[in-house]
């Protein structure tokens, strides 16, 4: 996998954006989280591979997500989207998640299974249960050997 991550935080109501270029080289779909450092509450994940789009708001129901289509055909699929980790919900992190970390500029640091994590890696190890600015994209929205380019605001 490869990827970049640009983010901004702002003080007094601004809104927080995080961009990434994702590309998964994985030949199945895998759940994938990443840790923004704020609760989003609109995310747009364009596939150029597969010329889809999946888009989340905040009060959708947890796993579900409206996905468009090459074609133009809207669906909204109520498993394998989007879990946001709130301050009274957490993430817990499962043996087949992917973990996502970036360094301080920016670029991507490691994509590790949380089954090859450990807190010698910095990483949260299986069953930790991840706060506020954690985010989990389902197998939906992590389609095997593609290129994403998403964009998280809160």
């Amino acid at each position: 996998m490869a990827g970049t991550k640009t983010a901004s935080s702002q003080q007094y109501g601004v809104t927080n954006r995080a961009l990434f270029t994702f590309t998964t080289t994985a030949a199945t779909a895998a759940a994938t989280i990443f840790n923004v450092g704020f609760q989003p509450t609109h995310i747009v994940v364009a596939d150029l591979t597969n010329l889809a789009e999946y888009e989340w708001f905040e009060g959708m129901a947890a796993d579900s997500y409206i996905k468009t289509i090459t074609a133009g055909t809207r669906s909204q699929p109520s498993s394998a989207g989007v879990a946001v980790a709130t301050p009274s919900t957490g993430i817990t992190v499962a043996a087949a998640d992917n973990l996502v970390g970036f360094s301080n500029d920016g670029s991507l640091a490691s994509v590790v299974s949380a089954a090859a994590a450990s807190t010698t890696l910095g990483n949260p190890p299986i069953g930790t249960s991840l706060g506020a600015g954690a985010v989990r994209f389902g197998t939906g929205m992590v389609p095997a050997s593609s290129t994403l380019y998403i964009m998280m605001e809160g």
